[in-house]
């Protein structure tokens, strides 16, 4: 889960990030929040995975929340949001999909709007295999891509090519299974997990420990930290494979590390 809490929290001795939210109607850019107006805190969660290493996918939750005193924001369910991280307030990089809204709520209050968004991933669940038409003698690849098109998205897949272009001459279903368990089921035999991706493209990727790093973060690039310099280091992120649990620590403890 990647948090993001208020100025205080992410501007640090060692580190200074920053975030924007944009809002959008389609494709029309409707506002951007920064925490330096309305942006209070967010989060970004995933949800619905099982406990293996593959097999299964990955959906994320956006819990964001703006402060509107004076009640000049509306925000319908068919809006859709990005989240921006950025090191140095300029170059803003978006590693994540559209999150569409889910529900809004307004604490009377405080004027405080509290947002429930989830990317097009979570919607799998609300077909059924029934919807895709291709019936006939297929690969793995073209079957895939068909239920991909029924959630509108295009497929992408990385690290698992001969698996997807296996032939296959029936799916053994009935029609009544639900989306997201067919491509639990397509993520099993092909030993990868899926997800969306920034570019709003469905992602079958299968794991390997001895694979190329996506992101490469060293000591130079990230941290700098000088002797006499009277800085000490929090614990800046913690990550599982999947790259889970990203967050940014108020707290200051123990001595300069390296």
């Amino acid at each position: 889960m990647i948090t993001v809490n208020s100025q205080a929290a992410i501007n640090s001795p060692v580190r200074s990030i920053r975030v924007k939210v944009e809002l959008f109607d389609g494709s029309t850019l409707l506002n951007t929040f920064r925490t330096s107006d309305r942006l209070i805190n967010l989060s970004i969660e995933r949800i619905g995975e099982d406990s293996k290493f593959f097999g299964f996918g990955v959906s994320q939750r956006l819990n964001l929340h703006l402060i509107d005193k004076e009640r000049e924001l509306d925000i319908p369910t068919s809006n859709s949001l990005k989240v921006y991280f950025s090191s140095d307030g300029v170059n803003y990089v978006c590693a994540n999909p559209l999150f569409y809204v889910s529900r809004v709520n307004r604490d009377e209050n405080t004027n405080e709007l509290s947002i429930t968004a989830y990317d097009k991933l979570s919607n799998a669940s609300k077909h059924t295999i029934n919807e895709v038409t291709l019936t006939e003698s297929f690969t793995l690849r073209a079957y895939t891509t068909a239920c991909a098109e029924v959630l509108g998205l295009p497929l992408k897949v990385i690290g698992a090519d001969a698996a997807f272009d296996t032939e296959y001459p029936v799916a053994n279903y009935n029609g009544s299974e639900d989306l997201r368990v067919v491509l639990d089921d397509i993520a099993e035999v092909t030993q990868t997990v899926y997800y969306m991706d920034n570019e709003e493209k469905l992602v079958f990727r299968r794991l390997d420990k001895d694979g190329a790093a996506d992101i490469e973060i060293t000591k130079a690039k990230y941290i700098t930290l000088k002797s006499g310099a009277n800085k000490r280091l929090a614990r800046l992120c913690s990550t599982t494979e999947l790259g889970e649990n990203f967050e940014t620590a108020l707290s200051v403890t123990g001595s300069t590390q390296y």
